[in-house]
């Protein structure tokens, strides 16, 4: 993550703050307020990439992880990111 943002202490955690990011925002933009944001949008990139490149230590945060890469918004139907296979990877303890 960018020097400048503290990372999260679990990958759900950061899931959680990516979702409470994303609501401020909404907030945001149903109050008037249709600005770009950066402080809410990079941190909200910079949390995704964290979650995609750390390696899951639970259940749920590989719940999390195949949940994102599920997700037809933003996963890998939505198109290819290089994030991704590393994501997958780190999920098989073969």
């Amino acid at each position: 993550m960018s020097e400048h943002l503290d990372p999260p202490d679990s990958i759900t955690a950061a899931e959680k703050e990516i979702a409470d990011l994303r609501m401020r925002h909404a907030h945001l933009c149903a109050t008037g307020d249709n600005g770009d944001h950066p402080e809410i949008w990079n941190r909200v990139f910079a949390l995704d990439k964290w979650i995609a490149v750390t390696a899951p230590s639970t259940l749920a945060e590989v719940a999390t992880k195949l949940r994102r890469l599920a997700d037809p918004e933003l996963g890998i139907g939505v198109g290819y990111a290089e994030e991704d296979a590393i994501s997958v990877r780190q999920m098989h303890r073969g």
